[in-house]
């Protein structure tokens, strides 16, 4: 917790939030700002895309699959809203002859989103990732 205490504290000095021992308190002033202030708090926030599949897949949800499955994923950086994904050209290629599954379940749960940022966050990026799975010679499966 200290990383986020540290990244909070700016706005603790601005007067948006107050930081107890047991509780962060968003001011209404704060509340402007608070998905900047939620970013503190964001446990992916500073983390490589291997580094978050490693995190995520030990998760029980994948339990009922092979031990060695994790072997068999190639981690890549990419955003789902850009174009292409945004995945290099080199990442690209490497996906459209390798991928042979695709789990796409990215979204946002943010019912307050403005209308272009839910829209980018649950509609194009389903069509991107749709875009990339037409390319990938070996798909199997895809869940969206």
């Amino acid at each position: 917790m200290t990383r986020q205490r540290t990244l909070a504290r700016p706005f603790e000095r601005d007067g948006l939030l107050t930081i107890a021992a047991d509780r962060l308190t968003i001011h209404p002033a704060g509340r402007m700002v608070v998905r900047n202030i939620a970013m503190a708090f964001d446990a992916y926030l500073g983390q490589t895309p291997q580094q978050r599949f490693e995190e995520t897949s030990n998760s029980h949800a994948f339990h009922l699959l092979p031990n060695d499955w994790v072997k068999r994923c190639h981690v890549v950086a990419g955003e789902l809203s850009e174009d292409g994904c945004a995945l290099s050209a080199n990442d690209r290629n490497v996906l459209h002859g390798r991928v042979t599954h695709i789990v796409h379940c990215a979204a946002s749960v943010e019912f307050d989103l403005p209308i272009a940022e839910a829209a980018a966050a649950n509609i194009t990026s389903a069509l991107n990732v749709l875009e990339l799975a037409k390319g990938c010679e070996r798909l199997r499966q895809m869940v969206s």
